[in-house]
């Protein structure tokens, strides 16, 4: 392994058997893995009534500005052309 800056080692790299060994370990050691059966999930979360309808109105006014929006630029590509 060639020396990298910011890297904080002393003494000399491991050879590739050793970290095969040390990664072997780790991976055998169940303390270390992840488990996510022992955790209970977080409650659903809902957004606030407000939030839905004010998201819901930008949604209406996407839909109805979407094929005025897409035509206009088409047709600008077009008239550049």
């Amino acid at each position: 392994m060639a020396a990298q800056s910011g890297v904080f080692a002393s003494g000399p790299a491991p050879s590739q058997e050793a970290l095969r060994a040390a990664q072997g370990q780790l991976m055998r050691d169940p303390t270390l893995q992840f488990s996510f059966g022992k955790v209970a999930l977080p409650p659903a979360t809902h957004l606030p009534h407000w939030l839905e309808v004010v998201l819901r109105v930008i949604g209406r006014g996407i839909e109805w500005i979407a094929p005025f929006w897409a035509g206009s630029s088409s047709a600008a590509w077009c008239w550049r052309c």
